[in-house]
């Protein structure tokens, strides 16, 4: 019976896929399924699923470009690291005025602690205080993030939209806005905090952004990448054999040479742009205190279900007019009533 296996998993992602287009739905089984390819086969199921799904580019006049305000090595040779290497790394992405805004945007907004590892209780919203850390992580809600004019420009930057297009091989859909502060609580890892080592299999094909809010070096608890492990057999199937968990940090150097184990340190305002179907984790802080901003961009909603974010009342200009000229990067927004 085993032969029948492979096109049974095929028929319920495809029958998956034609209920999204219909419904822009996807059932659990398919997500799960598409899951499944990839343990088995690695990243191509991955690869088809978008080149099926994806929509077409956006146009950008180079002077739109150019006149971008936000600056980062956007060239040929930082798209060659990025499909190779599986990340792209720049400092001063954001300015220091910027960060401070940032910061102090975030200081007045509800947020929740996360539930740590065996940890039942169900936190409550509050405001991050230092002086009462409960939890290891501590998250802001998208809704309240997006009305910031600098995230809503970061977000529709022609720059940043035409460079991670030119690797997803479609248009760019805005699929996931966090930002979270990690501290130092336990020792070791925890694994509700994502300081385990783990690839991400939300979507089929996507680009994170994280951007560091405050300086990350060694004690802070830097984020950490595996260099080419985005790749289609990237992660060997001893690993991805294991599921979509988490993999212990002893486990996964014992499969890795150690020249592959990327750690980025740097001052408040360094980008990471990563491939997150590789092997990551941010390691657990040891002193001190770090602020991550991470976007998420895709080539289709397919896959995991998600949760829609209001469209802010205030917008900028630049974010006001990418989004009224290529509405479908925006589509998982939606109008509520306040």
């Amino acid at each position: 019976m085993r032969f029948l296996f492979w096109p049974a998993l095929f028929l319920v992602l495809i029958w998956g896929i034609c209920k999204f287009l219909f419904v822009r739905s996807t059932p659990s089984e398919s997500h799960q399924k598409m899951i499944d390819l990839y343990s088995r086969m690695g990243g191509w199921p991955l690869d088809f699923i978008s080149m099926i799904l994806r929509r077409k580019k956006a146009f950008f006049a180079r002077h739109q470009i150019e006149g971008d305000q936000f600056k980062f090595n956007s060239d040929k040779m930082s798209m060659k690291s990025l499909r190779e290497n599986g990340y792209i790394f720049s400092k001063d992405a954001f300015s220091n005025e910027e960060i401070e805004k940032l910061i102090n945007f975030s200081s007045d907004l509800m947020g929740t602690p996360r539930a740590m590892d065996g940890d039942i209780n169900n936190y409550k919203e509050c405001k991050f205080d230092r002086s009462r850390i409960i939890a290891t992580r501590f998250d802001f809600d998208p809704n309240d993030l997006i009305k910031s004019p600098i995230i809503q420009n970061f977000i529709s930057s022609p720059r940043l939209i035409s460079f991670l297009q030119e690797y997803l091989g479609g248009l760019p859909i805005l699929t996931n806005i966090n930002m979270w502060w990690s501290v130092p609580i336990k020792e070791g890892p925890d694994y509700e905090a994502a300081q385990e080592w783990h690839f991400d299999m939300d979507r089929p094909k996507w680009l994170k952004c994280f951007i560091y809010l405050t300086d990350v070096f060694e004690e802070n608890g830097p984020h950490q990448f595996i260099s080419g492990s985005h790749l289609p057999n990237g992660i060997p199937h001893c690993l991805r054999k294991l599921g979509y968990v988490r993999l212990d940090n002893n486990l996964v150097k014992g499969v890795f040479p150690p020249e592959h184990f990327i750690s980025f340190f740097g001052n408040a305002g360094t980008m990471i742009i990563e491939d997150t179907k590789g092997l990551h984790r941010g390691r657990a802080p040891t002193i001190g205190s770090r602020l991550i901003l991470a976007i998420e961009f895709s080539t289709t909603l397919f896959g995991a279900s998600y949760k829609t974010i209001s469209i802010p009342v205030i917008q900028t200009s630049q974010f006001k007019s990418m989004f009224v000229k290529n509405p479908k990067i925006y589509q998982m927004l939606e109008m509520r009533s306040n």
